[in-house]
Order: structure tokens, then sequence, then C-alpha cells
């Protein structure tokens, strides 16, 4: 199925569920204040500066931890971040960070079930890059359809437990035996012999010190240009966009680079 053709189709869900959302009056208030904070998590001796919103999804946090014993993430309660999120300074340690770059302007209930429209949100987010994605749509900004990864300190990986439609590993399984370097993201794809060009990839690359970068992408954004526009985009948004002091403008200078 085209990639345009599908994300016509997810759009259209999204607004049916969101017009349905509208006329049930029982579906609990978004945490709009919670979800516009601005959490400082450590990673690898990083502090990345991220909106709740990008962390999250349904009032769930992607921000983990070891659980106890320490063979698997935990995730970190949502309002508990929300809560450190309000004390000056206060700093989250995290072993692995799940980032959602789309969808900021709808909140999932999941209670019912529903996509709530949030556009009053994106005002009220603090970085100029989150209130960009939040108006256009991940799309208008991030290149070639990038739209979320997941940091990782490289010891843990193999405690990344997600599946991959088509890989009969766990994410943290595979990405463990790829060649990790700094410079050039590595790569693997499903392909089969039937369909050579159909399916989903999965691509890793350290971006510091202990910390590694995972993303997974489609056959048609897995050539080399594509792959590096990537890359760059989120070198980009853990250097300028994450910063303390968001610098927009090296970041933009990125991204524009990343739309040619």
């Amino acid at each position: 199925m085209p990639q345009s053709f599908e994300r016509i189709i997810i759009l259209a869900i999204i607004l049916l569920l969101a017009a349905c959302s509208s006329s049930n009056s029982s579906s609990t208030p978004p945490p709009l204040n919670k979800l516009s904070k601005t959490a400082i998590f450590s990673i690898a001796g990083q502090h990345l500066h991220l909106p709740l919103v990008a962390v999250s999804r349904g009032g769930a946090s992607n921000a983990m931890v070891l659980c106890t014993p320490a063979t698997r993430f935990c995730s970190i309660p949502f309002d508990e971040i929300a809560k450190q999120a309000t004390e000056p300074r206060k700093i989250v340690p995290v072993k692995a960070l799940g980032i959602t770059l789309e969808s900021y302007n709808y909140y999932m209930d999941t209670r019912e079930n529903l996509y709530i429209p949030i556009p009053e949100l994106c005002p009220k987010l603090s970085q100029k890059w989150a209130q960009i994605a939040c108006d256009k749509g991940a799309g208008g900004v991030f290149a070639r359809n990038l739209r979320n990864f997941i940091l990782v300190e490289e010891e843990y990986l193999e405690l990344l437990q997600d599946r991959i439609q088509g890989y009969k590993e766990n994410l943290g399984d595979i990405v463990k035996r790829m060649p990790l370097t700094i410079k050039t993201p590595t790569l693997v794809c499903n392909s089969s012999a039937g369909k050579p060009r159909y399916g989903l990839c999965i691509s890793a690359l350290k971006v510091g010190n202990n910390l590694v970068v995972v993303w997974v992408l489609g056959h048609s954004d897995s050539h080399k240009a594509a792959l590096e526009q990537q890359a760059k985009t989120i070198r980009a948004l853990v250097q300028f966009g994450f910063a303390e002091k968001e610098d927009f403008a090296a970041l933009e200078a990125v991204l524009h680079n990343a739309h040619d």
C-alpha cells in the first residue's frame, strides 16, 4: 500500500475518532498543564529537556528505568514525571526514553478509546520546535517520515522488548548484533525474495558516549540519502532542540537541509 495512502487512512481514522470524542462528555479532560510541562531527563550523562507530550501517549510515559530485578524496563508513571517537572532543576534519571514527534495536538483517551483534539496545547509548549510540530504536524517539520525514536543506554539494549512486525526477535536482540558507530547509521531490513522492497527496517546509531538511538522506518526511506537525513535530524534534536537553551536557528538549519 502506498505510504501516502496509508497516512490518509490513519488521518481519517483519527479525525473520525476525534469527532466521536467531541460528543462524549464523560471522557476525561486532557491534562494540558501536565502535557505542556518540560522535564529534564538524564541519560548516559546527557541532560535532555523535553515536553511531556513528546515522551508519553495516553497518559503513560515512555521514560524507562530498570525494574527490580533489573531484567526489564519499567515505565516511570506520567504523573510522577509531571510532578518532578514542577520542581526547579529537578533531574529525572532514565535508562531509555521513547520520543514521539507527531500528533501533539491529539490526546489519546485510553479509558474511552478516543482521540481528543487539543490544538490549545501548542502555544503552551515552551520549545519552538515542539510548538511548530504541534501546529503543522511532524510531516511539516521533520524529514523523511521520521516520527519517533528511542534513546537507550548502550549497555541496556537487550532490554528493548518491542516486537517489530516481520521480525522474530525482540528489538533489543536485533540492535545488539548491529555494528554501531557514531558516523554512520546501521540498517537491518526484513525483505523477502517475493517482496524485496516491502516491510520495515531498523536503524541504530551512536549519538554520544554509551547513548544509542534506535528507530524503525519503511523500505522507501531506507536508502542512504534518506537514512542520513533522518540521522542528522535526530542528532540536531538531541544537540540543539533538547538542550537547556534551545538553539532553534541551528536546528532549523539542519531541518531545512534535511528537507532539500
